[in-house]
């Protein structure tokens, strides 16, 4: 059909203990490093919310999401209407957001 892949437009997610060697071999070099040598793969991601790679990257993301989390709190709180707070509440934050996190991460992993 004519059709070819642009490898420039792609990204390779490399999860778990991938050595370079299974890489090299199962993918293209134009995939796996961009034109300086820098290597491409990812292996911490964010996808939808969720943290995906090393423990220490899980734990960072979960803190970020936390302090963004104390901030939203903070800010419902300094509302005049508490009947527009309590709405925020139930609809913005806390559970949803707490439940998303634990279906996403690894539970450990959330320092």
């Amino acid at each position: 059909m004519g059709l070819t892949l642009n490898l420039e437009k792609y990204e390779l997610v490399a999860v778990g203990p991938t050595s370079s060697a299974t890489l090299t071999a199962n993918f293209p070099a134009q995939l796996l490093a961009d034109v300086h040598g820098n290597s491409r793969v990812l292996r911490d991601f964010d996808l939808l919310g969720a943290a995906t790679g090393t423990p220490d990257f899980v734990a960072g993301h979960t803190l970020q999401r936390v302090q963004a989390g104390k901030q939203l709190l903070d800010a419902i709180a300094s509302l005049e209407d508490p009947q527009v707070g309590l709405r925020l509440l139930r609809a913005c934050t806390g559970h949803c957001r707490l439940v998303h996190s634990l279906r996403c991460n690894p539970p450990a992993e959330q320092r």
